[in-house]
Order: structure tokens, then C-alpha cells, then sequence
């Protein structure tokens, strides 16, 4: 299942992306965009790992002093469950974790 979010940062695309940068190191640039691309996986029913999401963060300037955050993707649910109900459990504020993580970051520099 294909899943997508978005976040408005509340700090510079510069800021945000130097934050970003500090905590990944496989990041392209490529003039006003950043993206990262990201594997999460978790543990399967019987205990083998099982890949949850393949998808790209992508960071591009909205304006001065903000930044959009997004998040587009692949959700692969177990072959046993319904994909819709179990994608919105772990993705349900995965991005908004990042995000706070990245302005978090200012203030703990600051």
C-alpha cells in the first residue's frame, strides 16, 4: 500500500536540513531538496525481521523561516493482516517524530 504525510517545520530549510544532516549521513541534495531514503523494519508474528515501510523523507524550503517535511512510500503489511488498519498504527506519527526531533534539536544547540 502506497502511503504518504507531510509536516510543516517551523524552522528554516537551511536549519532543518543542517539538524538533518547531523543525524544522517546518506542524504542527496540537489539545489532546494532533500531527500532521504529510508528502510523500517520490525519484527514479524514469528520473530524474523519483516520490512514495514520503504519511503523517502524529502525536505524542501516552504518560505522564509519554514520547511516542509514529507514522507511518500511503500507499506508492505503482514500477508495475514488488513494493510490499511495496521499501516495507520506504526505510521501514525512516525514523520511528526522526526519533525519534532528536528526542531527539537535547535533548542538543545541553543
Amino acid at each position: 500500500m502506497f502511503v504518504s504525510d507531510q509536516a510543516t517545520l517551523d524552522v528554516s530549510f537551511e536549519a532543518a536540513l543542517a539538524r538533518l544532516a547531523t543525524r544522517f549521513r546518506d542524504l542527496i541534495t540537489q539545489s532546494a531538496r532533500t531527500v532521504l531514503a529510508v528502510r523500517w523494519e520490525t519484527g514479524g508474528h514469528d520473530g524474523e525481521p519483516f520490512p514495514v515501510l520503504d519511503a523517502d523523507l524529502t525536505l524542501t524550503p516552504a518560505g522564509p523561516g519554514a520547511a516542509l517535511f514529507q514522507l511518500t512510500g511503500v507499506y508492505r503489511a503482514d500477508s495475514g493482516e488488513d494493510g490499511y488498519r495496521t499501516a495507520s498504527v506504526p505510521l501514525g506519527g512516525f514523520l511528526d517524530r522526526i519533525a519534532e526531533a528536528i526542531i527539537r534539536a535547535g533548542a538543545a544547540a541553543g
